[in-house]
């Protein structure tokens, strides 16, 4: 059987700073890699989030733009039956001319009127057809101005 024998000798390592140094390093670099790792997540979920908040934006956008539709369509609906309406009461008008201008060949064929009487009954044809085309065209065409200044 072998024996030892011990010899009072400590063996020391004469690097032992070297290697406490490199160790001390290897540390500091795992420890840097981790923060820049972290930063790195910090800086996606940090994206994740700005891109969210933009898609939310967008889709709130979007939503406006289609209530800002709608409320249009209905505007522009609203506009056609007044045009439908402007339409019915020109025809009605054009059925009235036709009318007095048949009730003035009438005059003009059956007895002879001075040229006073003609030149009356003419201007109350203008006033009546000037008052005719004010209710049909310049009242309402103000009612639409709030309609055209949307911007």
């Amino acid at each position: 059987m072998l024996q030892y024998k011990y010899s009072g000798e400590f063996t020391t390592f004469s690097n032992q700073g070297q290697n406490y140094n490199e160790i001390k390093q290897d540390v500091q670099s795992i420890s840097t890699h981790y923060e820049h790792l972290a930063n790195k997540e910090q800086s996606i979920e940090s994206q994740k989030t700005n891109d969210l908040d933009a898609l939310r934006q967008t889709l709130l956008l979007m939503e406006t733009m289609l209530d800002t539709i709608s409320e249009y369509e209905r505007d522009f609906k609203e506009l056609n039956s007044f045009v439908k309406n402007i339409q019915g009461e020109m025809e009605n008008l054009n059925k009235e001319v036709t009318e007095l201008k048949e009730q003035l060949v009438t005059l003009q064929n059956n007895k002879p009127c001075d040229k006073s009487t003609i030149a009356m009954v003419l201007e109350v044809i203008a006033s009546i057809i000037s008052k005719i085309k004010l209710n049909i065209f310049s009242l309402p065409l103000l009612q639409l101005q709030p309609t055209f200044n949307l911007f």
